[in-house]
């Protein structure tokens, strides 16, 4: 297990701490090609944090509920995704912040 991978096992593990909110939904997502492999690892997650959805590939935004419900805190962590990140535009508008100009 590399060492963001222990870091994200350990952050869930003492979400109630390292957080001051609770989530409604925490999210964990992966590469599809490596999700096979990760098994062990998911099965961790799952022990620390019983709650998890866990799913392959990028998510859809409007599934999560992401986009329409800001007061609800969630927690979407991607793992192994940034290639297929900056490729999606759904999630490059996600991680990106328009400022107007007057």
């Amino acid at each position: 297990m590399a060492g963001k991978s222990s870091l994200i096992l350990e952050l869930l593990k003492h979400r109630e701490v390292v957080f001051n909110s609770t989530f409604e939904r925490i999210v964990f997502t992966t590469d599809e090609d490596t999700f096979e492999d990760k098994k062990s690892y998911l099965e961790n997650l799952r022990k620390v944090c019983p709650e998890i959805e866990i799913m392959p590939g990028i998510p859809n935004l409007l599934d999560l509920g992401l986009l329409f419900q800001p007061d609800k805190p969630k927690l979407l962590v991607m793992d192994d995704m940034a290639e297929m990140i900056v490729k999606d535009k759904a999630m490059m508008g996600l991680f990106t912040v328009v400022k107007e100009t007057k």
